[in-house]
């Protein structure tokens, strides 16, 4: 992209769209991790291009996960509905650090049942009556992408490599999360790609559900999001 603008942020702009770039690397982890984020011509996608490098002097095994943008009371609607590829849905055990699989969804998310056995249908957002806060993941895309549409006529959708993020973190919270950070004021859905179906690295491990870099070795993602008409 033509036109770069020098300056701390490292920012390219100029008529045909714009980019920035940030970079951090990690405190207790010898890891480089950058994003660029673009936005070209008169397109409403967002391009987002991710970098992990490896820094240290030894293999590192890691977990990436991709924190996307929840949507809100502000784009949410009842009811609004959720569109996959033809998946499988897991769920946490209640009292139990494994995993059980409750359903295949083809299209939408499937229903799943509730630790206190009440259904609930994931392929849209209730409303903020049911007071709850629930968590499943999605696994076995065939390709890597997902549709939030609202009854307004938006459609928030996501692409993404499949072959480092197989998986799908379904976050729903209709008022019912409380105590530190969202004492039951939170009223959202999140789709957040991840490498692992596991939430804590030791169990990842064991299951190997570890992404790996050795001395100097990188690894590169490419997404798109976008709010479209649907």
């Amino acid at each position: 992209m033509a036109g770069i603008v020098s300056g701390r942020g490292g920012l390219p702009c100029d008529h045909k769209g714009v980019a920035v770039k940030f970079a951090v690397v990690t405190t207790r982890t010898p890891f480089l991790l950058e994003r660029t984020m673009l936005l070209e011509g008169s397109a409403p996608i967002l391009q987002l291009r991710e970098r992990v490098v490896n820094e240290g002097d030894e293999v590192l095994e890691f977990m990436w996960a991709r924190i996307i943008p929840r949507s809100d009371v502000r784009f949410l609607d009842e009811p609004c509905e959720v569109v996959l590829p033809r998946c499988e849905v897991v769920t946490l055990a209640a009292g139990n650090p494994d995993y059980f699989t409750s359903g295949r969804a083809s299209g939408q998310v499937a229903t799943r049942e509730r630790q206190a056995g009440t259904a609930i249908d994931l392929s849209g957002m209730p409303g903020p009556e049911p007071k709850a806060h629930d968590l499943a993941f999605l696994r076995g895309f065939d390709e890597g992408r997902y549709e939030i549409r609202n009854q307004r006529g938006l459609s928030f959708q996501m692409r993404l490599p499949i072959h480092i993020f197989p998986y799908l973190w379904y976050w729903q919270v209709t008022r019912g999360a409380f105590g530190y950070p969202w004492y039951g004021t939170t009223y959202n859905l999140a789709l957040e790609p991840h490498s692992s179906l596991f939430p804590m690295l030791p169990r990842a491990l064991e299951q190997g559900h570890v992404l790996k870099l050795g001395p100097g070795q990188e690894l590169t993602a490419e997404l798109e999001a976008a709010v479209l008409p649907c």
